[in-house]
């Protein structure tokens, strides 16, 4: 699932995540894909409809949520994406994105998928499936496939991902 900004023109690669999800939903109908958040632009709506179509009860975009319906949503979905676009001055050594979105992951026990360079890294990368700028579509989909096909590694990531988004809820790090 992706719970944020819907935008393909920042540095978010909204476009990624959609063709990342109707692969994973074309080629295994055990997937499904939950998506929320503010619309910016005309494209985004004409994708939530052509995956609303084709893939029917299988996809979902629930709008704008509050942070507890974000909270929900999450602790429901088995992965969860931080992707930036490999071109964007965001996707850099020197000045790591924010580990906040994948600390909410954390929290709620779903396992992050993150093609950024973040804060933080070497806390995360445990329970995390991690790629670097030259990651393309394909790799991303086949680790995802893999280990949603090995459900106990999977069950382990899930429980790990919750003990360690422990050290990072607002009451541990304020």
């Amino acid at each position: 699932g992706y719970f944020g900004t819907l935008n393909l023109n920042i540095d978010r690669d909204t476009g990624l995540l959609f063709d990342i999800a109707e692969r994973l939903m074309r080629e295994d109908p055990r997937f499904t894909f939950t998506l929320a958040g503010r619309i910016y632009g005309e494209a985004i709506p004409l994708r939530i409809k052509a995956m609303s179509e084709e893939f029917g009860e299988r996809f979902s975009y629930l709008g704008e949520i509050s942070m507890k319906d974000v909270v929900e949503n999450a602790q429901r979905t088995h992965f969860g994406f931080l992707l930036i676009r490999p071109e964007s001055p965001m996707f850099s050594e020197s000045m790591p994105v924010s580990a906040n979105k994948v600390y909410e992951y954390l929290l709620a026990g779903t396992i992050p998928v993150i093609r950024a360079v973040i804060e933080d890294r070497e806390s995360v990368e445990r329970c995390s499936l991690i790629f670097g700028k030259e990651a393309t579509m394909e790799n991303i989909v086949a680790e995802i496939r893999t280990l949603a096909g090995d459900v106990e590694r999977m069950r382990r990531l899930m429980t790990e991902c919750r003990e360690i988004g422990q050290r990072y809820s607002w009451e541990e790090v304020s």
